[in-house]
Order: structure tokens, then C-alpha cells, then sequence
């Protein structure tokens, strides 16, 4: 089954009781909530959590204009960068240093490749525990205008949560563990 942005919505509006939609352009209640409702929800539960559909690597174009302080260089985020996870630089799997200020990601290190989340992954290709996720965050997030209710706010909110310690663990499971060589206990002792 594709999964489409009216799937999510209709899906948060049945655990509230409302009525399906078949497009956000409906003259319905329901209609309008989830519109208003859907992007900003989506783009903040795609930030809360590392999901592995929505990662992406890429080795990032630095600016010609150096950062006013702090840093040496400035790197260009790809427009669809919603979250960066790791920033590389040449054989370092971690750059030492770096920070994201606005759509740049500042170092000291070049050139650099970064793994990020990407907020242009098509729903159809997110994992089910981020549909998951995305439903009961967009049902926590309409319940009081659809509801007038506070409390299934709450327990949505609740079970979004849970969803996120469910990936948590599953994300545990589908990767190497990550090891501390002596490499790290040698700069913590300098």
C-alpha cells in the first residue's frame, strides 16, 4: 500500500473521531485542521528522530565568504537538509568541531561531507514506525481544535513518544555498535 499525506491525516483523524478527507482543499472542518496542520507537524517529527528513510550523505560546496568568527570555513546545507546527524572530513569519521548557523554548516575542517535528514523523501518511502510517529504526533497536534479536548492531546503525545523508544530500539538492531577507541581516552587525558 502507498502511503500519501491524506493516508497520515485520515488515519490521525480517525483516532479523534473525525470524518476522512479525500484532499486538503475540502470545504470540511477536518479538511482545513489537517492542511494547516500537516507540514509543520511532519517537518517536526522528521527532526525529533534520526529516521533512517529520510538519511542522505553528501560532501557539501564551501562558501566563499568565511564565517565572521569561531570558524575558518562555511559549507553550503542542501535545501532539503531538515537535521544534520554527522559531519565528515577527509578520513575523520567526525569532524572534532562544527555547527550549524542558518542553512551553513561552520568548521575548521575541509572539504567536508555530512550524513543529514532530508524533509524531500516522498511519504510512500518512510519507514512504518515514522508513519507511526507522524500520526499520533499530527493527532496530538489536532485534537484540541477537532476535540476541544486537552486530554487526548496528552495521551497522543504520550504514544508518539512511546513510538520514538520503539525506534530507538530498532534502530539498535539494524546497525554496528559504536565503539570508544583509546583514541578518545587519549584527548580526554591531554
Amino acid at each position: 500500500m502507498t502511503t500519501t499525506t491524506i493516508d497520515i491525516a485520515n488515519r490521525a483523524l480517525i483516532l479523534l473521531g473525525g470524518r476522512e478527507i479525500t484532499s486538503f482543499i475540502e470545504n470540511t472542518n477536518e479538511a482545513r485542521i489537517a492542511k494547516n496542520l500537516y507540514l509543520s507537524t511532519r517537518d517536526y517529527v522528521l527532526r525529533a528522530y534520526p529516521w533512517a528513510s529520510l538519511k542522505k550523505r553528501i560532501e557539501l560546496p564551501e562558501l566563499a565568504d568565511a564565517p565572521v568568527s569561531g570558524f575558518l570555513h562555511q559549507f553550503q546545507l542542501p535545501s532539503d537538509c531538515i537535521r544534520v546527524l554527522e559531519v565528515h572530513s577527509g578520513r575523520k569519521i567526525n569532524s572534532d568541531r562544527w555547527e550549524v548557523n542558518g542553512q551553513a554548516v561552520l568548521t575548521d575542517d575541509k572539504p567536508i561531507s555530512i550524513v543529514y535528514l532530508s524533509n524531500n523523501v516522498p511519504e510512500q518511502e518512510y519507514s512504518s514506525q515514522l508513519v507511526q510517529a507522524l500520526v499520533y504526533r499530527l493527532a496530538a497536534e489536532m485534537a484540541y481544535p477537532m476535540t476541544g479536548n486537552n486530554t487526548a492531546q496528552g495521551n497522543f503525545s504520550a504514544l508518539f513518544s512511546q513510538v520514538l523508544e520503539e525506534a530507538r530500539t530498532t534502530d539498535s538492531l539494524e546497525q554496528s555498535a559504536r565503539t570508544i577507541g583509546p583514541h578518545n581516552f587519549e584527548r580526554v587525558r591531554l
